[in-house]
């Protein structure tokens, strides 16, 4: 273990501290650990990435008229739903292209496509999930992970996930493309 030496703090306020910022749990940014030798390669392309990601989000809500939000930290947890502005942005803007896809198939008569399908979730804000333990590949603290439609709740019954009731055309659009 590392000691930590702090102007005017007491070892014991060191202590607590420590303790506190150790109890934290969820992303901290960087999916691997900065002492990775190829920390700052994963953090150019995730960068890069986000950047892509951001830049067709903003093309594609401009092509459909979707006004993107800036909300602050209450009105980003409403509802249940724990998100960043991008991650709100980005399932916004699919939610308004799956609704678009699934009105003009429907109109139509046709099916859709893996590429419809593909458009959709391109966009889509996927959360940074460190819960994942079964699918986290080695080393790595998180991996973007979304649970759409139904689940079993840990404490009674069945229910909604939050990011399914906020944005139904989603699930609706995979619901419709999944074979019978």
């Amino acid at each position: 273990a590392k000691t930590v030496r702090a102007r005017g703090l007491s070892p014991k306020e060191v202590e607590r501290i420590e303790a506190r910022l150790a109890s934290i749990s969820g992303p901290r940014g960087l999916a691997v650990s900065m002492d990775s030798a190829n920390a700052a390669e994963e953090l150019a392309k995730e960068e890069a990435w986000l950047k892509a990601k951001l830049e067709l989000t903003q093309k594609i809500a401009k092509r459909l008229g979707v006004e993107l939000e800036s909300e602050t930290h209450t009105e980003l947890t409403e509802e249940g739903v724990y998100e960043s502005a991008d991650t709100r942005n980005g399932r916004l803007v699919a939610n308004h292209l799956a609704q678009e896809k699934l009105r003009e198939k429907t109109k139509r008569g046709i099916k859709l496509s893996i590429e419809d399908v593909s458009e959709v979730l391109r966009v889509w804000g996927f959360a940074q999930n460190c819960n994942r333990l079964n699918v986290l590949p080695g080393g790595r603290k998180w991996v973007y992970s979304d649970t759409l439609g139904g689940i079993k709740r840990r404490m009674a019954g069945y229910g909604v996930t939050p990011p399914t009731a906020r944005y139904p055309a989603v699930p609706k659009l995979l619901n419709q493309w999944l074979p019978a």
